[in-house]
Protein backbone atom coordinates (compact mmCIF):
# COMPACT_ATOMS: atom_id res chain seq x y z
CA UNK A 1 0.00 0.00 0.00
CA UNK A 2 1.51 3.43 -1.08
CA UNK A 3 0.66 6.31 -2.48
CA UNK A 4 1.29 8.11 -5.03
CA UNK A 5 2.85 11.10 -6.17
CA UNK A 6 2.11 12.56 -9.81
CA UNK A 7 3.97 14.54 -11.78
CA UNK A 8 5.00 13.75 -15.61
CA UNK A 9 7.56 14.96 -18.39
CA UNK A 10 6.45 17.69 -20.35
CA UNK A 11 7.72 19.35 -23.78
CA UNK A 12 10.90 21.19 -23.06
CA UNK A 13 9.51 24.44 -24.73
CA UNK A 14 6.83 24.34 -22.23
CA UNK A 15 8.94 26.10 -19.21
CA UNK A 16 9.51 29.12 -21.52
CA UNK A 17 5.88 29.59 -22.82
CA UNK A 18 4.50 29.67 -19.38
CA UNK A 19 7.38 31.41 -17.08
CA UNK A 20 9.14 33.51 -20.28
CA UNK A 21 5.86 34.45 -22.57
CA UNK A 22 4.30 34.50 -18.74
CA UNK A 23 4.60 38.18 -19.77
CA UNK A 24 2.94 38.13 -22.46
CA UNK A 25 0.55 35.79 -21.42
CA UNK A 26 0.09 38.62 -18.71
CA UNK A 27 -2.72 39.34 -21.27
CA UNK A 28 -4.63 35.64 -20.72
CA UNK A 29 -3.95 34.46 -17.20
CA UNK A 30 -7.28 35.76 -15.37
CA UNK A 31 -9.38 34.65 -17.94
CA UNK A 32 -9.66 30.82 -17.61
CA UNK A 33 -13.16 29.63 -19.17
CA UNK A 34 -14.09 32.56 -21.08
CA UNK A 35 -14.77 32.79 -24.60
CA UNK A 36 -13.36 35.63 -26.93
CA UNK A 37 -15.40 38.57 -26.60
CA UNK A 38 -16.29 40.24 -30.73
CA UNK A 39 -16.09 43.73 -31.28
CA UNK A 40 -19.29 44.92 -30.98
CA UNK A 41 -20.47 48.29 -32.89
CA UNK A 42 -19.29 51.72 -31.69
CA UNK A 43 -16.62 53.81 -32.11
CA UNK A 44 -12.97 52.83 -31.93
CA UNK A 45 -10.20 54.74 -29.21
CA UNK A 46 -6.62 54.42 -28.79
CA UNK A 47 -5.27 54.28 -26.13
CA UNK A 48 -1.52 55.94 -25.42
CA UNK A 49 1.09 53.95 -24.90
CA UNK A 50 3.69 54.43 -22.06
CA UNK A 51 6.51 56.95 -22.95
CA UNK A 52 8.99 55.53 -21.03
CA UNK A 53 10.08 52.11 -22.17
CA UNK A 54 9.71 48.88 -20.45
CA UNK A 55 11.55 48.55 -17.14
CA UNK A 56 13.04 45.61 -15.98
CA UNK A 57 11.28 43.21 -13.81
CA UNK A 58 12.26 40.75 -10.86
CA UNK A 59 10.08 37.86 -9.53
CA UNK A 60 10.93 37.90 -5.64
CA UNK A 61 9.00 36.44 -2.36
CA UNK A 62 8.58 32.88 -1.65
CA UNK A 63 6.14 30.79 -3.63
CA UNK A 64 4.46 26.95 -2.75
CA UNK A 65 2.74 24.77 -5.26
CA UNK A 66 -0.45 23.09 -4.11
CA UNK A 67 -2.28 20.54 -6.83
CA UNK A 68 -5.03 18.23 -6.26
CA UNK A 69 -5.43 15.33 -8.74
CA UNK A 70 -6.81 12.02 -9.72
CA UNK A 71 -5.39 9.01 -10.58
CA UNK A 72 -5.68 5.36 -12.00
CA UNK A 73 -2.71 3.21 -10.69
CA UNK A 74 -1.27 0.00 -9.19
CA UNK A 75 -1.25 -1.99 -6.80
CA UNK A 76 -4.62 -2.81 -6.72
CA UNK A 77 -5.52 -0.65 -3.30
CA UNK A 78 -4.83 2.63 -5.89
CA UNK A 79 -7.22 1.88 -8.99
CA UNK A 80 -8.73 4.79 -8.24
CA UNK A 81 -7.27 7.43 -6.03
CA UNK A 82 -7.67 10.75 -5.12
CA UNK A 83 -4.63 12.97 -4.08
CA UNK A 84 -3.14 16.56 -2.43
CA UNK A 85 0.25 17.54 -3.15
CA UNK A 86 2.76 20.73 -1.78
CA UNK A 87 5.74 21.59 -3.11
CA UNK A 88 8.27 24.66 -2.03
CA UNK A 89 11.49 24.81 -4.22
CA UNK A 90 12.92 21.24 -4.20
CA UNK A 91 11.04 19.42 -1.42
CA UNK A 92 7.54 18.44 -1.70
CA UNK A 93 5.04 16.09 -0.31
CA UNK A 94 2.26 14.38 -0.99
CA UNK A 95 -1.38 12.34 0.37
CA UNK A 96 -3.23 10.30 -1.29
CA UNK A 97 -6.37 8.42 -0.77
CA UNK A 98 -7.23 5.22 -2.60
CA UNK A 99 -9.56 2.48 -3.63
CA UNK A 100 -9.48 -0.80 -5.72
CA UNK A 101 -12.38 -3.70 -5.69
CA UNK A 102 -11.49 -6.51 -3.18
CA UNK A 103 -8.57 -4.84 -1.62
CA UNK A 104 -10.69 -2.00 0.24
CA UNK A 105 -9.14 1.29 0.74
CA UNK A 106 -5.91 3.27 1.81
CA UNK A 107 -4.61 6.15 3.13
CA UNK A 108 -0.71 7.13 2.08
CA UNK A 109 1.85 9.19 2.15
CA UNK A 110 5.45 10.17 -0.03
CA UNK A 111 8.10 12.59 0.61
CA UNK A 112 9.11 14.30 -3.08
CA UNK A 113 12.59 15.70 -3.83
CA UNK A 114 13.08 17.15 -7.31
CA UNK A 115 16.62 17.49 -8.39
CA UNK A 116 17.48 19.76 -10.60
CA UNK A 117 18.40 18.04 -14.10
CA UNK A 118 20.26 19.12 -17.02
CA UNK A 119 18.07 18.98 -20.02
CA UNK A 120 14.86 17.99 -18.09
CA UNK A 121 13.34 21.55 -18.09
CA UNK A 122 10.07 20.01 -16.25
CA UNK A 123 9.79 18.82 -12.54
CA UNK A 124 10.88 15.50 -12.11
CA UNK A 125 11.14 13.98 -9.02
CA UNK A 126 12.55 10.62 -6.80
CA UNK A 127 10.93 10.15 -3.17
CA UNK A 128 9.41 7.23 -1.31
CA UNK A 129 6.54 6.82 1.89
CA UNK A 130 3.99 4.29 2.38
CA UNK A 131 0.38 3.81 2.22
CA UNK A 132 -2.00 2.39 4.94
CA UNK A 133 -4.92 -0.48 3.83
CA UNK A 134 -6.31 -3.36 6.08
CA UNK A 135 -3.35 -5.34 5.71
CA UNK A 136 -1.04 -2.75 7.17
CA UNK A 137 1.38 -0.44 6.47
CA UNK A 138 3.12 -0.99 2.80
CA UNK A 139 6.69 0.66 2.24
CA UNK A 140 6.98 2.32 -1.77
CA UNK A 141 9.81 3.91 -3.55
CA UNK A 142 9.15 5.71 -6.70
CA UNK A 143 10.27 8.58 -9.51
CA UNK A 144 7.58 10.59 -11.37
CA UNK A 145 7.33 13.52 -13.67
CA UNK A 146 4.66 15.94 -15.06
CA UNK A 147 3.58 16.92 -18.33
CA UNK A 148 2.07 19.99 -18.23
CA UNK A 149 -0.85 21.08 -20.40
CA UNK A 150 -2.24 23.48 -19.52
CA UNK A 151 -1.20 26.90 -17.47
CA UNK A 152 -1.98 24.94 -14.16
CA UNK A 153 -3.50 21.56 -15.58
CA UNK A 154 -0.61 18.74 -15.70
CA UNK A 155 -0.49 15.11 -16.74
CA UNK A 156 1.20 12.85 -13.54
CA UNK A 157 2.86 9.98 -14.13
CA UNK A 158 5.22 7.89 -11.67
CA UNK A 159 6.53 4.54 -11.41
CA UNK A 160 8.60 2.72 -8.73
CA UNK A 161 8.42 -0.34 -6.53
CA UNK A 162 5.67 -1.06 -3.32
CA UNK A 163 6.36 -4.62 -0.88
CA UNK A 164 3.16 -5.25 -0.55
CA UNK A 165 2.77 -7.94 2.47
CA UNK A 166 1.70 -11.49 1.32
CA UNK A 167 0.70 -13.57 4.02
CA UNK A 168 4.09 -13.83 6.05
CA UNK A 169 6.54 -12.17 3.55
CA UNK A 170 6.68 -8.96 1.93
CA UNK A 171 7.13 -8.96 -2.05
CA UNK A 172 8.31 -6.31 -4.23
CA UNK A 173 5.55 -5.37 -6.96
CA UNK A 174 5.64 -2.51 -9.09
CA UNK A 175 3.76 0.38 -8.48
CA UNK A 176 2.24 2.77 -11.23
CA UNK A 177 0.42 6.01 -11.46
CA UNK A 178 -1.11 8.19 -14.23
CA UNK A 179 -3.64 11.14 -13.88
CA UNK A 180 -4.05 14.33 -13.64
CA UNK A 181 -3.69 17.53 -11.42
CA UNK A 182 -4.65 20.90 -11.37
CA UNK A 183 -2.17 22.90 -9.73
CA UNK A 184 -1.51 26.61 -8.53
CA UNK A 185 0.69 29.09 -6.31
CA UNK A 186 0.49 30.17 -2.86
CA UNK A 187 1.96 33.29 -1.26
CA UNK A 188 4.27 32.25 1.27
CA UNK A 189 5.32 35.37 2.67
CA UNK A 190 2.05 37.25 2.89
CA UNK A 191 2.80 39.63 0.04
CA UNK A 192 -1.02 38.83 -1.71
CA UNK A 193 0.62 38.23 -4.90
CA UNK A 194 0.68 34.61 -5.85
CA UNK A 195 -2.61 33.12 -7.74
CA UNK A 196 -4.57 30.68 -5.70
CA UNK A 197 -7.10 29.00 -7.26
CA UNK A 198 -9.70 31.05 -8.10
CA UNK A 199 -7.93 33.78 -7.01
CA UNK A 200 -7.17 35.19 -10.94
CA UNK A 201 -11.60 34.34 -11.59
CA UNK A 202 -12.59 36.24 -8.81
CA UNK A 203 -10.31 39.26 -8.84
CA UNK A 204 -10.63 41.72 -12.13
CA UNK A 205 -6.90 42.07 -13.26
CA UNK A 206 -7.21 46.04 -13.86
CA UNK A 207 -8.11 46.36 -9.94
CA UNK A 208 -6.11 48.88 -8.10
CA UNK A 209 -4.17 46.80 -5.20
CA UNK A 210 -6.36 46.63 -2.16
CA UNK A 211 -9.53 47.17 -4.27
CA UNK A 212 -12.66 45.24 -4.52
CA UNK A 213 -15.49 44.89 -7.42
CA UNK A 214 -17.84 45.63 -4.45
CA UNK A 215 -15.81 49.38 -2.90
CA UNK A 216 -16.00 50.39 -6.72
CA UNK A 217 -18.89 52.42 -8.53
CA UNK A 218 -19.28 51.53 -11.69
CA UNK A 219 -17.91 53.66 -14.38
CA UNK A 220 -16.92 53.96 -18.06
CA UNK A 221 -14.20 51.87 -20.00
CA UNK A 222 -10.93 53.13 -18.50
CA UNK A 223 -7.95 52.66 -20.98
CA UNK A 224 -5.54 54.26 -18.70
CA UNK A 225 -5.50 50.86 -16.88
CA UNK A 226 -5.05 48.81 -18.88
CA UNK A 227 -1.26 48.78 -19.04
CA UNK A 228 -1.47 47.57 -15.58
CA UNK A 229 -3.89 45.17 -15.46
CA UNK A 230 -1.47 43.08 -17.73
CA UNK A 231 1.42 43.45 -15.64
CA UNK A 232 -0.62 42.49 -12.70
CA UNK A 233 -1.90 39.44 -14.30
CA UNK A 234 1.79 38.96 -15.90
CA UNK A 235 2.97 38.82 -12.08
CA UNK A 236 0.34 36.06 -11.18
CA UNK A 237 1.55 33.87 -14.03
CA UNK A 238 5.19 34.42 -13.32
CA UNK A 239 4.21 33.59 -9.58
CA UNK A 240 2.73 30.00 -10.65
CA UNK A 241 5.71 29.36 -13.14
CA UNK A 242 8.55 30.02 -10.61
CA UNK A 243 6.13 27.74 -8.28
CA UNK A 244 6.38 24.70 -10.70
CA UNK A 245 9.52 24.90 -11.85
CA UNK A 246 11.54 26.66 -9.08
CA UNK A 247 13.71 23.33 -8.81
CA UNK A 248 14.63 23.38 -12.19
CA UNK A 249 14.80 27.29 -12.64
CA UNK A 250 15.65 30.51 -10.53
CA UNK A 251 15.95 34.23 -11.63
CA UNK A 252 13.07 35.27 -13.55
CA UNK A 253 13.54 38.44 -15.52
CA UNK A 254 11.14 40.10 -17.75
CA UNK A 255 10.17 43.01 -19.54
CA UNK A 256 6.92 43.86 -20.72
CA UNK A 257 6.18 46.94 -23.33
CA UNK A 258 2.10 47.45 -24.60
CA UNK A 259 2.92 48.61 -27.84
CA UNK A 260 -0.62 49.09 -29.13
CA UNK A 261 -4.34 49.03 -27.26
CA UNK A 262 -7.49 49.73 -28.86
CA UNK A 263 -10.82 49.74 -26.77
CA UNK A 264 -14.29 49.60 -28.84
CA UNK A 265 -17.45 49.94 -26.52
CA UNK A 266 -16.46 47.49 -23.55
CA UNK A 267 -14.21 45.13 -25.23
CA UNK A 268 -10.23 46.09 -25.72
CA UNK A 269 -7.71 44.36 -27.67
CA UNK A 270 -3.98 44.66 -26.71
CA UNK A 271 -0.42 44.38 -28.26
CA UNK A 272 2.36 43.54 -26.21
CA UNK A 273 6.23 42.83 -26.94
CA UNK A 274 7.81 40.83 -24.01
CA UNK A 275 11.31 39.90 -23.52
CA UNK A 276 12.25 37.30 -20.45
CA UNK A 277 14.57 35.13 -19.28
CA UNK A 278 15.44 32.32 -16.38
CA UNK A 279 18.54 30.64 -14.86
CA UNK A 280 18.97 26.85 -15.42
CA UNK A 281 20.11 25.40 -11.65
CA UNK A 282 21.52 22.56 -13.35
CA UNK A 283 23.55 24.22 -15.96
CA UNK A 284 23.36 28.02 -14.84
CA UNK A 285 23.01 28.98 -18.13
CA UNK A 286 20.08 31.61 -19.16
CA UNK A 287 17.56 30.88 -21.20
CA UNK A 288 15.84 34.11 -23.11
CA UNK A 289 12.96 34.23 -24.87
CA UNK A 290 10.93 36.91 -26.69
CA UNK A 291 7.99 38.16 -29.12
CA UNK A 292 4.40 39.22 -29.35
CA UNK A 293 1.42 38.60 -27.57
CA UNK A 294 -1.98 40.10 -28.28
CA UNK A 295 -4.65 39.71 -25.33
CA UNK A 296 -8.77 40.82 -25.50
CA UNK A 297 -9.96 42.42 -22.37
CA UNK A 298 -13.63 43.07 -21.49
CA UNK A 299 -14.95 46.49 -18.78
CA UNK A 300 -16.68 45.26 -15.72
CA UNK A 301 -17.76 48.89 -14.69
CA UNK A 302 -14.82 48.77 -12.70
CA UNK A 303 -11.82 47.44 -13.84
CA UNK A 304 -10.46 44.87 -17.78
CA UNK A 305 -10.83 41.34 -17.07
CA UNK A 306 -9.00 39.17 -20.04
CA UNK A 307 -10.95 36.74 -21.95
CA UNK A 308 -8.51 35.46 -24.68
CA UNK A 309 -4.99 35.74 -25.59
CA UNK A 310 -2.44 34.38 -28.32
CA UNK A 311 1.05 35.15 -28.46
CA UNK A 312 3.95 33.95 -31.32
Amino acid sequence: ARRVARRALGPATLLLALLLTLASAALAAAGDGDAPVDDGPGPAAEAPKTADGPDEERADGATGLVSFGVALGLPSYRTVSGSAAFQSGPFGVEARVGYGAGAGGSVGLTGRLYPPLPGLPVPVWVGGGGAWTGAGLTPHLAAGVHVPVARRWRVDAEAGVAWPRLGFERHATPHLTLGLSYAFSVDLEGRGGAGGGSHDRGDPSGLPTGATTAACAPRPPDPSQLDAAARRTARRFVDDARATYGSLYRDPRWTLEVVRTTVRDDVATVVARYDGSVREIASGDRIHARGEATGTYRWTGCAWRTVGFSYD
